[in-house]
């Protein structure tokens, strides 16, 4: 059914003999360093009148007669369609860096010619997608066409988990140039990773698809909040005070009995061990209570008090157990007696009777704010709000951990469910992944025949997507996402100190490599050798299993086995017992014993400082940006 603008479009169509330009087709795709040249059509009504223009960033103009980009403005000017389409061609020249061509298409209007109808399209932002809308409600048709520099490609190897056996290695990589929209088929490459001079390789098995990896890195902005998520999950230091705090004051600084450096971080949540002390008289419906102790050596103002469990009879004074009311320590050593304390509500309890005193971090959240906060003390901290506290009282530390975490930069753009993380103050083993959280629990009722009947029910406490965006579009940059803020969750908690961190997170294999940098590759024919070391015999030797070497590099004891002319041929290849890990002029001990002559060669087999790793690349699709591929070599690699 033609809408009404388009019924109205018809009408004056038919009475004015107006003329509607339909398209205009042109590959709008973005376009390699080098150039090329691009064919247009301008689909329309036949007789239809338009006008091309085409510019560049730097606002010189496309000239169709010399077919060159100039400072004088130039146009293909009024241009009739012969039949339904008009068809030319752009030659779009090579660029040093990135360009842009600003195409527009004008209908002449004061030649009766017309846009179809606009239908707009819009990218995430609310920004317009000229490219991908169509029609115009003005003249002016635009489109706009990006070129780039070259994309390269670097394939190399890496030890994610900076496995100290692979420390100081030195790797040879494998560089690739690519074009715009270029596609590689079957391109060979080799990348070589060589050891430090006192460590050797071994191949633990062939490389695989599975064993190339990608990484982005991403800023970790700060922890995010997770309902009924418990982020201070178990306690992670203690340490004793060191001086009385008295409770209910401004003083938010204590003292403990060690570097604080060593028991806590800043984030920390605070507990503290609760202390028991006795009544010393009859209480009857008083605020005022004696105790068989000093009192400041057992409470502190703002404490909840409770009753021991063999002393639930102490009560308010309306008779309810202080266990299921709120009553706190008021004010300690009142009218001057060092036992007496003062409670927020009267009492009764009989002689004797126990009371716990709780300070108010185990209630309230209290967390460490700063450690040494006047820089002359370092067995110092300070809290973020006050608690009374006793001398000697123990402190529990607990640091907070979170699942979920907000993402600056391009935010969550290009991350994938997965996802292996990696980095200073990572949790070991944690990868990005959805959160759920379970209690389960049984209920037995009686069923319809007088039986009993047990259930099993499972309730979510915790739920959190793998990735969320934040309450905002994405970021929308020459036509293409480039930034999107958002959370990750991972599958571990992670500590307060992850803060303000840049992560590496790796996706392994081709498909996930795709989803992560959104580059399509495709590897062959994978492979992993080593280059056998050879070293020569500095003395003879005659029926010893100790042989002198002018060199050791690239061998390993129990592992490395010695070929060479001389060698006991009743025992091939002998293995190496002693000498690996040592580099430089010395003796090898071998298995069995040799008589060699001064000078000979010795190949060593199964290990080496230096292994390659070669295959074959196809490559599909690229991005903008320049991107690295790696070899997991803890995979692949012993050392």
């Amino acid at each position: 059914m033609l809408s009404c603008f388009q019924w109205v479009q018809k009408f004056q169509k038919a009475v004015n003999n107006m003329k509607i330009i339909n398209n205009f087709e042109i590959s709008l795709k973005d376009m390699p360093a080098s150039g090329e040249t691009r064919e247009f059509s301008v689909i329309g009504d036949a007789n239809s009148i338009f006008s091309l223009e085409v510019k560049n960033e730097d606002g010189y103009y496309y000239n169709f007669d010399t077919n060159l980009f100039a400072a004088t403005k130039a146009r293909l000017n009024r241009k009739r369609i012969v039949g339904a389409r008009f068809t030319g061609a752009i030659n779009f020249p090579a660029a040093g860096d990135d360009d842009q061509y600003d195409i527009y298409l004008f209908a002449e209007n004061g030649y009766d010619t017309f846009h179809a109808p606009v239908n707009e399209v819009r990218f995430p932002d609310g920004g317009l997608d000229l490219n991908s809308s169509t029609g115009s409600n003005s003249s002016l048709l635009q489109k706009v066409i990006y070129q780039y520099d070259d994309t390269t490609l670097t394939l190399t190897a890496l030890s994610p988990n900076g496995s100290t056996v692979f420390s100081s290695m030195s790797v040879t990589n494998a560089t690739i140039t690519l074009a715009r929209n270029q596609q590689l088929t079957s391109l060979p490459f080799s990348v070589v990773v060589t050891a430090h001079t006192s460590k050797a390789f071994q191949v633990s098995r062939q490389p695989n698809t599975t064993d190339i990896v990608g990484k982005v890195d991403r800023a970790i902005v700060a922890p995010v909040s997770i309902p009924n998520e418990n982020i201070y999950p178990a306690v992670s230091d203690t340490d004793t005070v060191n001086g009385v705090i008295a409770g209910g004051g401004s003083v938010v600084k204590v003292v403990m009995d060690s570097n604080v450096a060593d028991k806590m971080v800043v984030g920390d949540k605070i507990t503290a061990a609760t202390s028991t002390s006795t009544i010393d008289g009859t209480v009857e419906s008083s605020v005022n209570v004696t105790m068989d102790h000093n009192v400041t050596t057992k409470m502190s103002v703002g404490d909840r008090v409770t009753a021991a469990e063999a002393s639930l009879a102490v009560a308010s004074a309306a008779g309810v157990s202080i266990n299921n009311i709120f009553v706190k320590v008021a004010a300690l050593s009142v009218g001057g007696d060092a036992n007496v304390f003062a409670l927020s509500e009267a009492i009764n309890a009989e002689d004797g009777a126990a009371l716990i005193f709780s300070p108010r971090c185990n209630r309230d959240l209290t967390t460490v704010v700063a450690l040494n906060p006047d820089t002359d003390n370092v067995k110092e901290f300070s809290m973020s709000q006050n608690t009374g506290l006793v001398d000697g009282v123990t402190l529990s530390f607990s640091n907070q951990k979170n699942h979920k975490w907000s993402v600056g930069g391009i935010g969550i753009l290009g991350l994938k469910n997965g996802a292996k993380l990696i980095g200073t103050n990572i949790t070991a083993g944690s990868t990005i992944s959805p959160l759920r959280d379970t209690i389960t629990y049984e209920t037995i009722a009686e069923d319809e025949h007088g039986g009993l009947q047990k259930t099993t029910n499972t309730v979510v406490t915790v739920t959190s997507p793998a990735l969320e965006t934040a309450r905002q579009p994405a970021t929308t940059t020459n036509g293409k996402i480039t930034a999107q803020l958002g959370n990750i969750t991972f599958n571990k908690q992670q500590k307060l100190a992850l803060s303000g961190d840049t992560v590496g997170m790796y996706a392994y294999g081709q498909n996930a490599i795709k989803e992560l940098l959104g580059v399509d590759i495709k590897l062959d024919n994978l492979s992993v050798e080593l280059t056998k070391p050879t070293t020569t015999t500095t003395e003879a030797t005659s029926a010893h299993a100790t042989i002198a070497v002018a060199d050791r590099e690239g061998v390993i004891n129990g592992v490395s086995q010695v070929s060479g002319i001389g060698i006991n041929p009743l025992l091939i290849d002998p293995t190496l017992t002693t000498g690996g890990g040592l580099d430089g002029a010395g003796d090898w001990i071998m298995d069995a014993v040799q008589t060699l002559e001064n000078g000979t060669t010795l190949t060593v087999e199964n290990t080496s400082r230096v292994a390659t790793i070669t295959g074959t690349i196809s490559i599909n699709e690229v991005g903008l940006d320049d991107f690295t591929l790696f070899f997991d070599i803890e995979r692949i690699l012993s050392a």
